[in-house]
């Protein structure tokens, strides 16, 4: 004997071989089944096969939300682990561990960041000390000149002082004199002044070039740590807790009709299934015929 399967539109080719209500018995028949006929005995059954539903071993049955009969749909809820109601809490604790890792982040990236541009509108200064040095320098320069044109005065009244030709001593008093080597005096204060002040400032600046980037590389290491920061375990957390939480409620594998229920609210999930589903939409006959009788059937 061979077993076969056939949809329904395929039937027809057998006997009526899969009606349990037949009203005509193979013994009440007038005429010996034909040659060209196959009459068989079969059973209908889903062609997609029987599901079995199962959940996590050892957990509780919470809700038991289908019957035998019930019809679903994919993806509907049909059973409620007691498991959830910790699952849950477990994902919202890794969800929000990880808002706090990811604002905490934020802000970390929001200061690095702010420093940054101060550190770097610092060093943009550069360029303006540049020219107020120029500047300096130039004052610098003036200085230099007038304690030079001093100088020859002084140098010259002297000389002329000192003369022993009574006609230039008449010349110069010693007022004059006085006077110039003031001047002489004064200029070359100013001119050691505005050097000192130079020094001073080319002296500060170069502090303060050294700390914008010393500013600047530690502004740039506070933003790649921030950016750096292991979120990636937290994620995980978070995947690993939804996943959890998904084990702890069953939903249909199909769309289909409960066929069988072999748990009911309150029971512990053993390593049988919970349930069996099934497509009833579409049926095939299983049934038994000669192996000589292969060749009548029409498998369409």
């Amino acid at each position: 004997m061979y077993q076969i399967s056939l949809s329904v539109v395929a039937l027809l080719i057998l006997a009526a071989g899969c009606d349990n209500d037949t009203t005509e018995s193979n013994a009440d028949r007038d005429v010996a089944p034909q040659l060209n006929e196959v009459v068989a005995l079969g059973k209908l059954v889903p062609k997609s096969g029987i599901i079995n539903v199962g959940a996590t071993p050892g957990d509780q049955i919470q809700e038991l939300r289908v019957d035998i009969g019930s019809e679903v749909n994919q993806d509907d809820v049909l059973v409620v682990l007691a498991s959830q109601t910790i699952r849950s809490k477990e994902l919202q604790v890794a969800r929000a561990r990880l808002a706090d890792a990811q604002k905490n982040v934020d802000i970390q990236r929001s200061l690095a960041e702010d420093q940054l541009a101060l550190a770097q509108a610092a060093q943009a200064d550069q360029a303006a000390f540049e020219k107020e040095k120029m500047a300096a320098q130039e004052l610098i320069d003036v200085q230099n000149a007038r304690v030079a044109q001093a100088r020859k005065r002084l140098d010259e009244i002297r000389d002329l002082f000192g003369s022993p030709d009574n006609e230039n001593q008449q010349l110069i008093t010693a007022n004059e004199l006085a006077e110039a080597e003031l001047a002489l005096a004064q200029a070359t204060a100013e001119f050691k002044q505005a050097s000192t002040q130079l020094e001073l400032a080319v002296e500060k600046n170069r502090l303060q070039t050294a700390n914008t980037q010393a500013n600047i590389q530690l502004a740039q290491r506070q933003l790649e740590a921030a950016v750096q920061t292991p979120l990636a375990a937290l994620n995980a957390a978070v995947e690993l807790a939804e996943a959890n939480v998904s084990l702890a409620t069953v939903r249909a594998p199909i769309s289909g009709t409960i066929v069988n229920l072999f748990h009911r609210q309150g029971d512990l999930v053993g390593s049988q299934p919970v349930l069996r589903m099934a497509n009833l939409d579409e049926m095939i006959c299983v049934a038994e015929v000669y192996e000589s009788q292969l060749a009548l059937i029409d498998p369409r």
